[in-house]
């Protein structure tokens, strides 16, 4: 660049390469057929396929299995329509598994085809019920085109309520074992009971072939255990545009939720062999060792006198730790639709490396309510008070949490990643190196350099033998040895885990927490910056001659820091200092909270609280958890700020304004006849100045 300055050479025009087609393997219409060379068919099968030809790439989930399916298989066109090529010796279809070295993922085996400028040539459409070539026994193959982003909802609402009606029958069968303890009770009455224990017995069974859309809810491998948490079922959400583009959910283990031991003390233990109804020595009236279902199908329906009201329990905790399971994904669901779709690509290059670095925001301020989220469980889980059950709850949220700090880091804005998705890259140079190309004159485009965010090294640390917590490094690195204990442990820990060890509450600190929710606001001002390079998209508006409202004589349109505003709960980005402030140190962590000010009727005094706050899709709103309800509010300090007028007066201190409004679909107030205090007067608790006026 020097020299060509030097010799004052300026460029006489652009030499533009037309790049490759990406190549996307949605197969919502039908399987996409290639036609490939041999040395595609040799690479993209290891040496398997040495002949190239004809191939449609099919790619679904094997729940025999547990794993995903990736396969080449042969295609004819027959009539003008693409089919499976079938062996005429044994009447198999002929198909050869993709190299699952080379091309782990669907995406990996995109990016080859894109390499390769492969394009299809047609489209393998078969009609409902034809069974691939991963078939076997009822749904034993899931395709990820089966359940799309609106029926996975769907799905789990079925399966939730299929585990609340088991719930009723065992609180049935707990009331009938109670009233055949009865002493009054007659040998007619216990008949009755046995009776009607048998018929639930049945329903029990008959819950758990329960299916939705001919996908069963629960696990039908007899072989599963209740440990094993069920069959996973990943589901694409790729090919609806989706952010996030998988979803695992499981199968849940009912039966094996409903199957029990007792031992040689009597003592009852959830069952580790296969599932059976046998149910041997099970119809008498004494309780005996041996294993025992309570979903009986075509074996021995038990008696009550054969059960304790311990195994009753034992089974209704079961089923309580499968809706929680099931609350999870259901919370899992909901954070995938509300992170929403990639933005649709426009003629604008501009307007697309805006949607770029404005997606790349609002994805890692999603990752920091996370971490907002798992202070919060790490604050429960430290409570005395707290079960061992809801420590186990608090865990599984945040081993959810975990796996979904990782799935964003591996969005992308069409065929571009918003992160350093391997995290390669340490934090200190905040990511990879990103050309995005703007301006739209064809002689004269130009482009910005930006990043891709260095996400997964930001969630990464290390914790020292004194317990210090350090970023680290080097790259990412998510084995998290030691991490899976309720104790601190020195060692290199990642909040992001994708096959490595999920961290338990007790295994992290809060100074932890504290530095990678400064890590995520580090890049977001990194990304802030990056959009401060883009040209302006609206040259014609002249902003300073722009006719808009005189600030300086509007009456009442300051909304300076009066949370009492009419435009809806003011959002501040707070520094922990300021939050600790705040709520007398309850809170430790800042971030964006509402500050929400309403009287309430039931104790006749005005509340003043802090609300998690979140941007998403252009407009702020009040923070859910996982199963998606509202984070709780933190209370503001009695004694700093007893009155309105000090929450005002604090936040002018701290020179903080509004970062946007909570708007809630209330009925609105009429502000010229609500008979309240008047603004212009002052009059009431406020004493403010007449905002009218006080310009």
């Amino acid at each position: 660049e020097t020299y060509l300055t030097q010799e004052n050479l300026q460029p006489i025009g652009l030499l533009v390469e037309q790049a490759n087609t990406p190549v996307d393997l949605n197969m919502s219409n039908g399987l996409p057929v290639f036609s490939i060379t041999d040395t595609h068919a040799q690479q993209l099968t290891n040496g398997n396929q040495p002949i190239g030809g004809n191939f449609a790439v099919e790619i679904f989930y094997d729940s025999t299995t547990g794993y995903e399916v990736r396969q080449l298989v042969s295609a004819v066109l027959l009539e003008g329509n693409w089919s499976r090529e079938i062996d005429p010796a044994t009447g198999a279809q002929l198909f050869v598994e993709i190299d699952p070295a080379n091309y782990p993922t669907k995406e990996t085996i995109e990016t080859y085809l894109t390499q390769e400028n492969l394009q299809p040539i047609g489209l393998l459409v078969e009609q409902p019920g034809t069974p691939n070539s991963g078939g076997g026994e009822g749904n034993a193959s899931v395709q990820f085109t089966d359940l799309n982003a609106s029926k996975v909802g769907e799905y789990l609402t079925a399966q939730d309520s299929a585990l609340r009606s088991v719930v009723n029958m065992l609180d049935r069968v707990a009331e009938l074992k109670a009233f055949s303890n009865d002493i009054f009770a007659s040998e007619a009455d216990k008949a009755n009971y046995n009776t009607e224990f048998g018929d639930l017995q049945s329903l029990l069974f008959q819950m758990s072939e329960e299916s939705f859309l001919d996908i069963s809810l629960f696990d039908q491998n007899t072989s599963s255990t209740f440990e094993s948490g069920g069959k996973k079922l990943v589901f694409d959400f790729g090919q609806d545009g989706f952010i996030i583009s998988s979803l695992e959910i499981r199968q849940l283990p009912l039966r094996s939720a409903l199957s029990f031991e007792i031992d040689g003390s009597l003592a009852v233990q959830n069952s580790t062999a296969p599932w059976s109804d046998s149910n041997i020595g099970g119809d008498n009236d004494s309780i005996d060792p041996g294993t025992y279902s309570l979903a009986v199908n075509n074996g021995l329906s038990l008696s009550l006198g054969s059960i304790s009201q311990e195994a009753i329990s034992q089974a209704m905790e079961n089923v309580g730790q499968l809706l929680a399971l099931n609350a999870n994904f259901a919370g899992s669901y909901s954070f995938i639709e509300e992170i929403g779709t990639v933005p649709e690509l426009v003629a604008s290059n501009t307007l697309n490396a805006e949607a770029f670095l404005q997606t790349q925001d609002n994805l890692l301020s999603s990752a920091g309510n996370f971490i907002s989220r798992i202070a919060e469980l790490k604050s429960f889980s430290n409570d005395i008070l707290k079960s061992e059950e809801d420590i186990a709850s608090y865990n599984l949220e945040f081993s959810t949490a975990q796996s979904f700090l990782f799935e964003i880091s591996q969005a992308r804005f069409h065929q571009t990643d918003f992160f350093d998705k391997n995290g390669t890259s340490s934090f200190e140079s905040r990511g990879l190196d990103l050309s995005l190309p703007v301006g739209e004159d064809q002689t004269s485009l130009s482009t910005v350099e930006v990043k891709q965010s260095a996400l997964l090294s930001a969630l990464t640390f290390v914790l020292d033998e004194s317990g210090n917590v350090f970023t680290s490094t080097s790259k990412w690195d998510d084995n998290n040895t030691d991490g899976n204990n309720d104790i601190l442990n020195a060692g290199t820990y990642s909040l992001a885990v994708n096959n490595g060890t999920k961290l338990m509450l007790g295994s992290i600190s809060q100074e932890l927490l504290t530095l990678a929710m400064d890590n995520i606001g580090t890049l977001r001002q990194v990304n802030a910056a990056n959009i401060g390079l883009l040209p302006d998209n609206n040259p014609d508006t002249d902003p300073g001659t722009d006719p808009g409202t005189d600030p300086g004589t509007d009456p009442g349109t300051d909304p300076g820091t009066d949370p009492g505003t009419e435009e809806g709960i003011p959002v501040f980005s707070l520094t922990d200092a300021q939050a600790s402030n705040m709520t007398d140190g309850v809170l430790v962590i800042g971030g964006d909270y509402g500050v929400e000010i309403f009287y309430d009727p039931t104790t006749s005094y005005e509340v003043r609280q802090l609300v998690p706050a979140v941007f998403s899709d252009g407009n702020w709103s009040r923070q859910v958890d996982l199963y998606g309800n509202p984070v709780e509010a933190t209370a503001l300090s009695t004694t700093l700020f007893p009155t309105t007028t000090d929450v005002d007066n604090f936040l002018a201190t701290q020179a903080l304004t509004p970062s946007g409004f909570i708007i809630e679909n209330h009925e609105p107030t009429d502000p010229g006849t609500n008979p309240g205090t008047d603004p212009g007067t002052g009059g009431g608790d406020y004493n403010q100045t007449d905002p009218g006026t006080g310009e």
